[in-house]
């Protein structure tokens, strides 16, 4: 994804907008957290969440990875509280 912020060479970024009837609830003031986690070759350095202006959440997330002749595992959801609101978004970058 674009950003006008200056990353890292060996950063990658994604952004992912994830939506339906839960998000869709959420007042646009709601605190929804962005879960992130790279449990396999791979160090997140960046991950934030906002209302999407139509509709849904939107997450970009920024990540290292350890070794970039080995495949990087991403997975990331959004929450509200201790609930839940999507599904596990998953990514396997493959190795360079």
């Amino acid at each position: 994804g674009w950003t006008a912020a200056a990353r890292a060479p060996d950063e990658l970024q994604f952004v992912v907008d994830f939506d339906g009837p839960a998000l869709r609830a959420l007042p646009s003031d709601a605190r929804v957290a962005p879960v992130a986690s790279a449990p396999a070759n791979g160090r997140i350095t960046e991950v934030l969440s906002h209302p999407h202006p139509q509709g849904g959440w939107r997450m970009h997330l920024r990540v290292q990875r350890t070794d970039p002749l080995q495949p990087t595992e991403l997975r990331a959801f959004l929450q509200h509280g201790a609930d839940a609101l999507t599904e596990t978004w998953t990514a396997l970058i493959p190795p360079d």
